[in-house]
């Protein structure tokens, strides 16, 4: 699932046109497009937001690997998290996080 799929869903269910979405998530309408075509990266607090927006209908991690051919590899995508937040994430995203990025430092030394 991705977030262009997951944001007409709402859509629809809602009646929400993606310019209210986007009022709704505190951002301009071009940066939502942006964002959702995947021409544009998120800070990992966006992020956050709109998983808590969609009732977590896409999580966290999904949100900010949401490119198809995954340009950036998830190991380093988590990494930036982690950096950018300077270590302060909930504690369930931040184990999420810090297991995926233990289980890609496994994956190197084998």
């Amino acid at each position: 699932m991705n977030l262009q799929d997951v944001s007409k869903r709402y859509g629809k269910a809602t009646g929400k046109k993606q310019y209210e979405i986007a009022e709704d998530l505190g951002i301009s309408a071009s940066f939502w497009s942006q964002i959702k075509s995947n021409k544009r990266n998120i800070d990992p607090d966006l992020a956050e937001k709109i998983e808590k927006y969609f009732s977590g209908e896409i999580s966290f991690k999904d949100i900010l690997m949401s490119t198809k051919e995954q340009v950036v590899p998830e190991e380093m995508a988590q990494t930036r998290v982690v950096m950018q937040r300077g270590g302060l994430l909930r504690p369930g995203t931040r184990r999420t996080v810090m297991e995926g990025m233990h289980a890609a430092q496994e994956h190197r030394m084998v």
